[in-house]
């Protein structure tokens, strides 16, 4: 099944393509059919390129959400870490204090 930015690729070129027959079947001299196919290829044209503008445009800005969004998560992570890190020791400091307290009671009681 095509997605939608296909349906939207072939709605437009079926436009194109009607309005190039419709032109060639009105009753205008070659010059004057020529000319509006050659404006319309031109606003066709402007318009993909506004298109593509847009759509990169739109594209930079979410970049720069996720960015964003990952540096903070990052930062948030580190922060975590960190307190992690300064319980651990905390913890560490006393268990060796609490073995070095037992050490000394054992070498006591051995005298």
């Amino acid at each position: 099944m095509a997605s939608s930015g296909d349906k939207l690729v072939y709605f437009l070129i079926g436009s194109f393509v009607g309005a190039c027959v419709a032109l060639l079947l009105a009753p205008q001299s070659g010059e004057e059919t020529r000319g509006l196919l050659e404006g319309k290829a031109r606003e066709g044209a402007d318009k993909a390129g506004r298109r593509l503008r847009e759509g990169r445009d739109t594209l930079e800005e979410r970049g720069r959400e996720l960015a964003g969004k990952a540096s903070q998560t990052l930062n948030r992570e580190r922060e975590s870490l960190r307190k992690k890190k300064e319980q651990l020791g905390v913890v560490l400091d006393a268990a060796r204090r609490t073995y070095r307290g037992e050490t000394e009671t054992q070498e006591e009681s051995a005298d």
